[in-house]
């Protein structure tokens, strides 16, 4: 008995290119505290470079950046 995927692609071609895309990460931008090296370039403080949010936990976790207090409900 044949096997009905006897020589058929694996994945059809309209599949194959959806899962090739990775999902968008939300980038935000962060003004350094300090000298860092991120993605194997060194930055001096002051800089301001785009990272994952993650990255940005990562970074305020260290105080490599500050982060802002987010206003309170209601506040002017």
């Amino acid at each position: 008995m044949n096997h009905p995927y006897a020589g058929k692609p694996a994945q059809p071609p309209e599949l194959k290119a959806m899962s090739d895309k990775k999902p968008e990460v939300p980038m935000v931008e962060v003004t350094l505290t300090r000298p860092h090296t991120h993605a194997g370039v060194d930055y001096p403080a002051g800089a301001k470079i785009t990272v994952r949010e993650a990255d940005r936990a990562w970074l305020a976790a260290n105080k490599v950046i500050n982060v802002a207090a987010k206003p309170q409900d209601g506040a002017k």
